[in-house]
């Protein structure tokens, strides 16, 4: 082979390289567009939603407890019974809790 057959194997592996690969002024990227003005718009009408929601809750507690606070009045006669009830609730809640725990108790001495 001679220098001038050289030059031409040269330039055609070249020539095939840069056909099959693509120009790099054309770059393709995966990038997301995303309308901020859009996403904030959805945000705000999610939060004011968000927002209406709360005081409905807020507004059926409230009635919630005061038709609680009537329904006590009426079975109990005195706003003091309701005092008593919420100390009997309350021991309830610590006996079950003991007994909870003499249970876990028993199982582990099971166990054994």
């Amino acid at each position: 082979m001679n220098y001038k057959q050289i030059v031409e194997k040269a330039q055609e592996s070249y020539a095939r390289y840069f056909k099959n690969v693509e120009p790099l002024t054309e770059k393709k990227t995966n990038d997301v567009v995303v309308d901020r003005q859009k996403v904030e718009e959805v945000i705000a009408q999610g939060e004011a939603h968000m927002a209406a929601i709360n005081k409905i809750k807020e507004e059926m507690k409230k009635e919630a407890t005061e038709k609680a606070i009537e329904s006590e009045e009426k079975i109990f006669g005195v706003p003091e019974a309701t005092e008593s009830l919420d100390h009997m609730t309350n021991d309830y809640v610590a006996y079950q809790e003991k007994l909870k725990d003499l249970k876990a108790k028993l199982e582990a001495l099971k166990e054994k």
